[in-house]
């Protein structure tokens, strides 16, 4: 009877110890103050976008911005690795209609999995690219060259 109670309290031990390191490996909350939504995929990911429009900048044409893409379930890299959301800094080009990939840093709930520089981005995606109808970076370019922006420093 003691064996069994000891057997019980040490399950229920493992599995709190479980649930809390899983609860601790969450993305932590979007701060809805900073962070609007701007879109979701209609793919099977379900992919939200978020725009934080505290840090929108203006110069002539061209708009910065960070935007952030999040997943209900993990995602699978290239090489294996595991992410729930990415942040990236985008340039947007409005009146050319073309972006430019600043910095994407891919997250495993709060820690990073994997950060992407400027240089390795421009590598694999050849610099600026075209903006192609019906995707997220034009959901993303239509709301950021559309909000008043603040004039780079």
């Amino acid at each position: 009877m003691t064996r069994i109670a000891y057997t019980g309290l040490l399950a229920a031990t493992l599995v709190t110890l479980a649930s809390s390191r899983l609860a601790a490996q969450a993305d932590p909350p979007i701060d809805t103050t900073r962070w609007v939504l701007v879109g979701i995929s209609g793919d099977s990911s379900s992919q939200h976008i978020y725009i934080d429009t505290t840090t929108v900048r203006r110069t002539g044409d061209t708009v910065t911005v960070w935007a952030q893409d999040r997943f209900p379930h993990p995602e699978q890299a290239n090489g294996g690795i595991s992410y729930t959301r990415i942040v990236r800094r985008i340039a947007i080009d409005c009146a050319q209609s073309q972006f430019l990939m600043l910095i994407a840093i891919e997250y495993d709930g709060p820690k990073v999995a994997l950060t992407l520089s400027r240089a390795e981005l421009e590598a694999a995606m050849g610099g600026w690219a075209p903006i192609p109808p019906g995707t997220i970076i034009e959901g993303e370019s239509e709301f950021a060259c559309s909000l008043p922006h603040r004039a780079a420093p």
